[in-house]
Formats: structure tokens, C-alpha cells, sequence
């Protein structure tokens, strides 16, 4: 039997994400205005969060296209270490493979 979500859950989780993504813009606008650009690596997780978002509220292709975005921004910048969080590209991967697209996830 598949797993279903249970609605009430779902709507503080979707409440949740919402106020997550609005704070964290609020600091990147700031960061880019003391900057005059938002810089890469801050651009990437607003594209990580934007994905979440979209992702649960059914909106996949945004949620695709935002992880596309971001997976490019990680990319072109260097990284110490291993990363903390999953990459844009793993998560990319993720949500492909779950929309059964396959081809694309490899």
C-alpha cells in the first residue's frame, strides 16, 4: 500500500518551507544589495530552497528547473571539503528518479 501524506501535516510542512524560503531571501537581498550581487554559493541554496517549495506543492518541472539552476551554480564554484548538505545535483537525481525519469537521473 503506498504511503500517503496526511493533509494536515502536509500544509504545516508546505507553512513551513514558505517561511523558510521568504527568510532566507530576505538575507539574500541583503546580502546582494551590501554586495551589489548575490553571490553563487547563496544563489544555489535559494534555488535548494525554491526546489523544496515547488516540490511540495506538486510543482515537479519548477522544482527540476530550480535544482538545474542550482546544481550549474555549484558547480562553477570551488568547494573545500566535503559538502554539508546534499548537493543541487543529488537532489536533482532524487526527484528524477522519483518522477521516473530515469535517463535524465543517470
Amino acid at each position: 500500500m503506498p504511503k500517503r501524506s496526511h493533509p494536515v501535516g502536509l500544509a504545516i510542512a508546505t507553512i513551513l518551507v514558505a517561511a523558510a524560503v521568504a527568510g532566507f531571501r530576505l538575507r539574500a537581498d541583503t546580502i546582494a544589495s551590501h554586495h551589489g550581487h548575490m553571490p553563487p554559493g547563496v544563489r544555489a541554496f535559494e534555488r535548494k530552497l525554491t526546489a523544496m517549495e515547488a516540490r511540495i506543492s506538486g510543482r515537479n518541472e519548477e522544482a527540476v528547473a530550480a535544482l538545474t539552476e542550482s546544481a550549474a551554480l555549484e558547480e562553477e564554484r570551488s568547494q573545500v571539503g566535503p559538502p554539508i548538505d546534499p548537493t543541487a545535483r543529488e537532489l536533482l537525481a532524487d526527484l528524477l528518479l522519483e518522477m521516473g525519469r530515469f535517463q535524465e537521473a543517470a
